[in-house]
């Protein structure tokens, strides 16, 4: 993915190492594009959790209201670790993957500006490198030449000497349908 207006940098992954590293605390997953798609697994989750507190009721003979209330944090951790994996089939042409963390409350959550809004992250803590295989310059980056030459000094400083730089092959699009 690029920054706005595609003049910023595409990070590509070696997918063997990445899954690796997922296993611990992370997801690793495609995105989905398509809307049918995506209610039948908002639908599903959601169906799953109430199976849950269907069962929790009819074991413990509890209050329903205090069951559900105590479910409540699992069915927003089930949200929170697929929601985003959703994403408008507008952007299908990325067919982007992304590592998503599991989320307990512990972690410093950081903001990043996007385009009219906040973003909240974490940043990824592996302990070791990312497995990065490759950098891609964005095709209407105003200054491919100077770019490469940061991210070749950045990249060597952070000992990651075999990653490939390269430019994107791609013409730049503007879609103003975003």
């Amino acid at each position: 993915m690029y920054t706005p207006e595609s003049s910023g940098v595409a990070v590509e992954f070696d997918s063997v190492r990445l899954f690796a590293f997922a296993r611990h605390a992370y997801v690793l997953t495609r995105v989905c594009y398509e809307p049918i798609v995506q209610l039948s697994l908002i639908e599903g989750h959601i169906r799953s959790w109430v199976k849950i507190v269907e069962d929790s009721y009819n074991s413990h003979s509890g209050r329903l209201s205090a069951i559900i209330k105590m479910m409540v944090p699992e069915l927003v951790a089930r949200m929170y670790c697929f929601l985003p994996s959703l994403k408008s089939p507008v952007y299908s042409h990325e067919q982007e993957w992304r590592l998503i963390a599991y989320v307990t409350g512990n972690e410093r959550i950081l903001f990043r500006a996007s385009t009219g809004s906040l973003v909240p992250y974490v940043e990824l803590g592996f302990g070791s490198k990312l497995p990065i295989s490759g950098l891609v310059i964005g095709p209407n980056c105003p200054h491919p030449d100077r770019t490469r030459l940061s991210l070749e000094m950045i990249m060597a400083k952070a000992d990651y000497e075999d990653c490939s730089i390269r430019l994107s092959g791609l013409p730049y699009i503007h879609s103003a349908k975003r």
